[in-house]
């Protein structure tokens, strides 16, 4: 059975495992990588992408640029630039530990309750 959350540091560290392996064999000048996720619990949040991020900083991959793709619906999403990619201020102050095993939680789809707002009487 998947499971339905993975922290972001073992996303992270799964998404550069695959990253150095495509470089060998798919990487070279003019050449860009597009990752996006199929299964909720892969996604990177943006502490996954900071996380990428540094670690391919100082010794990047044969590829001119790397994107993550994450789709919200048919027509919109969210990209993230990861190399060359620019550090996230927001993360400054964090180190990997602190961001990728952190409190954070990205619950899966299937575990969110739907809820209706009870609105009060207008003044």
């Amino acid at each position: 059975m998947q499971p339905k959350s993975i922290p972001s540091g073992d996303k992270a560290e799964l998404a550069i495992e695959e990253i150095l392996r495509k470089s060998k064999h798919q990487g070279g000048p003019e050449r860009i990588l597009l990752l996006y996720s199929t299964e909720h619990a892969f996604k990177l949040d943006p502490g996954a992408v900071e996380l990428i991020r540094r670690a391919l900083k100082d010794d990047p991959p044969r590829f001119d640029r790397i994107y993550y793709v994450s789709p919200h619906n048919e027509m919109d999403g969210t990209a993230w630039e990861i190399v060359p990619g620019t550090e996230a201020s927001m993360f400054a102050e964090l180190s990997d530990q602190q961001i990728g095993y952190g409190n954070q939680a990205f619950p899966h789809p299937s575990d969110m309750v739907p809820v209706q707002a009870k609105l009060g009487p207008k003044s």
